[in-house]
């Protein structure tokens, strides 16, 4: 099946790329009926906290 799959969603793909592929894509999701999720946009990038502890080792008792 995946050999079957490759050389067409190699070229979705392609087509996708091109102006215009957002229609492409839309098309073929209606065609199939494929429920594609919606993503948003990340406005901010949580900051990353640092702690000040060590993990243990394993080897302590």
């Amino acid at each position: 099946m995946q050999r079957l799959l490759h050389q067409p969603t190699v070229r979705v793909r392609q087509l996708a790329a091109e102006p215009g592929g957002d229609q492409y894509a839309a098309l073929l999701r209606e065609l199939f009926d494929l429920q594609v999720p919606q993503t948003s946009p990340v406005d901010t990038v949580p900051d990353v906290v640092e702690t000040d502890t060590v993990p243990p080792t394993g080897g302590e008792r």
